[in-house]
């Protein structure tokens, strides 16, 4: 190879490498302002709302990959109206977290995208909801929600509990029970189901009492209203005591005037517990939001 093939050989490698360098970082910048722009996704789409919503609303709010939540909004939009109630459809793409806690009633349908992730347009919310770091007061929502999914899946509606477990954190309240579309059989009929077996009366109620539904338990009456008096007297109080401690003596007649010294009033017996495991996914044993699974073994 002569020197000047050789020259020609070397310039040609350099501007390859110089090619391949400016193309490597052009991507690099990309993917960085990429990344960027994806962490403040939920800062940017929380902010497309100007002006407080009214309160006597029905909101509806769709987290959709194929369009049918959009297209139940739209079913749900139409029933209101139906009902002379004022409806607004909203994408979650412009969820405002601020302008949610204004808002009265609302209801979400959000599908589950894959292995239990959120649509591309709920991302922002996703991200929002389920920051431990995020701080909300909504106490003031009542919401419903129903979730489209495939029970195939593993994690079958997971963004419909997320967004049901996740609201409740922040105080609002559920009034009906959550629905559950499964697009492995008839997700139309399951909505259908859903929306007059429980949406519906549970909002009519709520616009004619708020009040009525406004328990923590998807509208339940208050347990403290169907306490009998003599409960009320004698609550029931359960104290778990290290296996070690001395068992404390039975009381004698109390407020009841039972006498639980009497032969036949009960016998005692310290068994072992042979298993204890939370129901919750999120509990909070210092606000009393847990709820246990407690088997004992009486076989010793």
């Amino acid at each position: 190879m002569d020197t000047k093939s050789l020259s020609s050989l070397v310039a040609f490698g350099a501007a390859a490498a110089a090619a391949g360098l400016t193309i490597y970082f052009l991507t690099r910048r990309t993917q960085e302002e990429e990344e960027k722009r994806t962490s403040q996704g939920a800062v940017m789409a929380f902010s497309s709302f100007d002006e407080a919503p009214d309160e006597n609303t029905v909101f509806i709010y769709f987290g959709s990959q194929t369009g049918t939540a959009e297209a139940f909004a739209k079913d749900i939009a139409t029933q209101a109206e139906e009902r002379q109630l004022e409806a607004e459809i909203i994408d979650l793409e412009d969820f405002n977290p601020k302008v949610l806690a204004k808002q009265k009633y609302a209801v979400f349908l959000v599908a589950t995208y894959g292995e239990g992730d959120p649509t591309d347009n709920a991302v922002a919310f996703h991200k929002w909801l389920t920051n431990k770091n995020t701080e909300a007061d909504l106490s003031p929502l009542l919401f419903a929600v129903m979730g489209l999914g495939n029970r195939q899946y593993m994690h079958f509606n997971e963004m419909a509990k997320k967004v049901e477990r996740h609201l409740s954190r922040f105080g609002a309240r559920n009034i009906c029970k959550r629905g559950e579309g499964d697009d492995d059989q008839d997700i139309e009929a399951d909505f259908n189901d859903w929306s007059s077996k429980h949406l519906w009366p549970a909002l009519e109620r709520a616009f004619r009492s708020p009040s009525a539904v406004a328990s923590p338990k998807m509208g339940a009456t208050p347990v403290s209203s169907n306490i009998p008096p003599w409960a009320k007297k004698a609550p029931l109080k359960i104290k778990f005591l290290d296996k070690n401690a001395p068992t404390p003596p039975p009381p004698a007649k109390g407020v009841t005037g039972t006498d639980t010294h009497a032969r036949f009033y009960f016998h005692s017996k310290i068994v072992p517990v042979a298993v204890d495991r939370e129901l919750r996914q999120v509990a909070d044993s210092h606000a009393g939001l847990t709820t246990k699974h407690v088997e004992f073994d009486l076989s010793s």
